[in-house]
């Protein structure tokens, strides 16, 4: 069974100069070494898009999964979302994700800070799981196009912005993405610390910031950089 924390240490931010909001929350759930063997005894396979994440997925089962979502749907209402409680919540994905994938592996979408999705009210929540000296998450600016965070109406904007300052550069580096440079600048770094939740809209420049791949990079899910990653939307 999980148990929620009922003293969680919650922490806001507002990064960058759109000031986007992102809910740390600390102490999570009561029974993390629980969580973590569960997730971490799950067969993992390649994600579904192969796209975006450099590493393996397993599902999420529904004890879990439910007991995250009945926990943080309050949470949305209040700053710094201040969601509409007319909305409805809309669970779009849910998945355990391990760091697996060497440098030379990544495919250039990898390589640099990617959006989710510019749907409005969608969020991304994130639950570090292991216990370890691991890479947090980092937000970013595009520096071609100046935004932090990418909605339908700036969508055609910054692809463009996107291919100019592409055919004008260098063919992307294959690394992990850290701290700024020409193409993003960083405006805020989560670290990484057990059993903390991160939750911050999908529109928002990120990436996992991986400093160190030898501590970072690792296939086994009892020791690597397991985390539980959900997708929702409130409509």
């Amino acid at each position: 069974m999980i148990e929620i924390n009922q003293n969680m240490q919650c922490s806001i931010f507002h990064v960058g100069n759109e000031k986007t909001p992102i809910l740390v929350i600390d102490d999570f759930v009561e029974n993390i070494e629980s969580v973590r063997s569960v997730a971490a005894a799950q067969p993992f396979t390649s994600p579904r898009d192969g796209l975006h994440y450099p590493g393996l997925h397993s599902s999420i089962g529904a004890e879990y999964g439910n007991a995250i979502l009945r926990a943080i749907k309050p949470l949305f209402q209040r700053d710094p979302f201040n969601v509409s409680p007319y909305l409805s919540l809309y669970p779009m994905d849910g998945v355990y994700s391990l760091l697996t994938s060497t440098v030379e592996n990544l495919t250039p979408a990898q390589s640099k800070p990617h959006f989710d999705t510019p749907m409005p009210n969608c969020y991304a929540v994130l639950h570090y799981l292991n216990q370890g000296d691991f890479g947090g998450t980092a937000f970013y600016r595009h520096n071609p196009s100046n935004f932090e965070c990418i909605s339908a109406e700036r969508l055609d904007t910054y692809i463009k912005a996107e291919e100019q300052f592409i055919s004008q550069q260098d063919k992307t580096e294959s690394k992990y993405f850290t701290d700024s440079n020409a193409h993003f600048n960083l405006t805020h770094l989560v670290k990484y610390k057990q059993n903390r939740l991160v939750i911050y809209p999908t529109s928002v420049f990120h990436s996992i910031y991986v400093d160190d791949i030898n501590k970072n990079v690792n296939s086994d899910p009892q020791t690597g950089r397991l985390t539980a990653n959900f997708f929702l939307c409130f409509k």
